[in-house]
């Protein structure tokens, strides 16, 4: 079965594979998620939920140790006793269904990530910062990773850090530039698995309205973090690769395709982003090794079968958090709280304010953003806050900015930490703190301002 094949490539891991086969589950998922928006059947998006679910149950040893691994397995275990309790099942696994797209998009875009390591983009980037005056560097750092985050998302931090982890000064500067450009990417389109998850719990708000108040709250973010950065001095004296320009002339490539796929297909942000990083990972790794096809279809196939193993914890947990999304629309709980969290929230512009400033709070505790939104989110309606529905949706993308960046156990802190060998407890409060508290405030004046009801 192709979906086994795919798991038991992923579970036995690289180089002691029992079936090479994970090209072809891997195309299966993709397919089927593409299939449920372009027919509008929601049975599409149950075949991608349940393959994927079968390949994590066949590899729960690479998610299961994990904090995140073993908290969708709570969520999971009080769904189905919610279900048994005579519970509306089929409305809590269709919310589930619903996050197939989220994981095929941290799938694909997982595939991309060597393909540019190959081209040695980091070099040219290098050299570029190198002639910029030092007060413009900050900037240039912030658009660079917005801009490369929406074709690459986290793969983006990997070559912000290739490139300046070892070159630029402070590094400090350096790895909160990047991160900031990281999750001011997520208001121009689903760059990470967060904003994809917020738009399937919105499925029938366009992308041009999310943009509409998406686009000011990227410029004063922008901004804002060029305002509250140092200057950035550069140590470079590389020329130029020869595979530099290729690779920039991939990620414009892989954008455009985006565009395409969601302009003519008209998918989603989330598939489209999807279904070009996928077509252009396995169209330049089967292109470059054209000369042993065999060869280059087996390099492939450990690549997705290592990128499903890096994903599993967080896929995992967003299929999870749907079942969550799904029991929080029951009646039964929705109404209840709804009426709870109207009288708790004071209104307005200080609600927005109130959300911005609690969810990082609780992220601080190491808890995943997924969880509160998850319970919030079928309960608290833009009417309640007196904005429209685009605002709702930007006041969650920013309230997962802030946790992201803030969190001592987000994917992005551990990954700049990584990438920029900056000590984690330098990017959270002391590195971001300033700029997340800058940021809620002007975001929760400029959603109220713009899409006040």
């Amino acid at each position: 079965m192709a979906s086994g094949r795919l798991l038991v490539a992923a579970d036995a891991g690289v180089g002691s594979r029992s079936l090479p086969w994970a090209v072809l589950p891997f195309l299966a998922v993709l397919g089927a998620s593409c299939a449920a928006e372009l027919s509008g059947s929601r049975l599409w998006d149950w075949l991608a939920a349940t393959l994927l679910a079968a390949g994590l149950a066949l590899g729960g040893r690479h998610w299961l140790p994990r904090k995140s691994g073993r908290i969708a397995l709570l969520i999971c275990i009080a769904a189905v006793a919610l279900g048994a309790l005579g519970f509306d099942l089929a409305t809590i696994g269709a919310a589930a269904a619903r996050m197939s797209g989220v994981v095929v998009l941290m799938l694909s875009v997982a595939l991309l990530r060597p393909v540019f390591a190959e081209r040695q983009l980091d070099a040219a980037l290098a050299a570029k910062l190198a002639r910029l005056p030092a007060a413009l560097r900050p900037a240039t750092v912030v658009v660079a990773a917005a801009a490369a985050s929406l074709g690459l998302s986290f793969g983006a931090i990997g070559v912000l850090g290739a490139t300046l982890g070892r070159r630029a000064t402070p590094e400090t500067t350096a790895a909160c530039a990047a991160m900031r450009g990281l999750v001011l990417s997520m208001l121009l389109g689903p760059s990470t698995a967060s904003v994809a998850a917020v738009m399937a719990v919105y499925p029938h708000l366009s992308w041009t309205a999310a943009l509409g108040i998406g686009l000011p709250l990227a410029l004063v973010g922008g901004a804002l973090a060029t305002l509250m950065a140092p200057p950035l001095v550069m140590t470079t004296t590389e020329k130029r690769r020869p595979g530099a320009l290729l690779a920039a002339m991939l990620l414009l490539a892989e954008l455009a395709m985006t565009l395409i796929a969601h302009v003519a297909l008209r998918l989603s942000m989330t598939l489209s982003i999807a279904l070009a990083a996928a077509a252009l990972a396995i169209g330049t790794t089967l292109c470059w090794g054209r000369q042993d096809f065999g060869a280059a279809l087996e390099r492939l196939d450990d690549r997705i079968s290592e990128s499903w193993t890096s994903v599993m914890p967080e896929s995992a947990l967003f299929l999870a958090a749907g079942l969550l999304i799904g029991v929080m629309q029951l009646p039964e709980l929705a109404v209840p709280l709804r009426h709870a969290v109207a009288l708790l929230l004071p209104g307005g512009a200080w609600s927005v304010l109130a959300v911005l400033v609690l969810m990082p709070l609780v992220t601080l505790a190491g808890i995943h953003p997924m969880v509160p939104f998850a319970i919030l989110a079928p309960v608290l309606s833009a009417a309640d806050l007196g904005i429209s529905t685009a605002g709702l949706y930007a006041m969650w993308i920013v309230a997962f900015m802030l946790s992201m960046l803030l969190s001592p156990v987000s994917v992005l802190r551990m990954m700049t930490s990584s990438n920029f060998a900056v000590p984690s407890r330098l990017l959270g409060w002391r590195g971001n703190g300033g700029f997340a508290a800058a940021f809620a405030g002007a975001s929760a004046l400029l959603i109220v301002l713009c899409c006040g009801a």
